[in-house]
């Protein structure tokens, strides 16, 4: 393999279930929970091995639900109006 194959491949390294944990800030379980019900991030099996691709979980973070205006205002009490 070419030096320069191995350098592409290795900037497309694919991350285990605790490195994708440590990049969403949850729990170990939580992520093998949502990959048993088929939900979450994609992900691939190299034989007993689950792995994920990094622009799986970049699409997976864009695609996430976003929820105020951005714009730092605060609702009322009592609720939107």
């Amino acid at each position: 393999m070419a030096a320069n194959s191995y350098s592409t491949l290795s900037e497309q390294r694919l991350l285990t279930e605790h490195e994708l944990a440590h990049v969403l800030s949850r729990s170990l379980g939580s992520i093998r929970r949502d990959r048993l019900f088929l939900r979450g991030v994609p992900f691939v099996r190299i034989g007993s091995s689950v792995r994920y691709h990094p622009k799986a979980v970049q699409q997976f973070i864009a695609n996430l639900p976003t929820f105020g205006n951005g714009t730092g205002d605060k609702v009322p009490k009592g609720g939107a109006q």
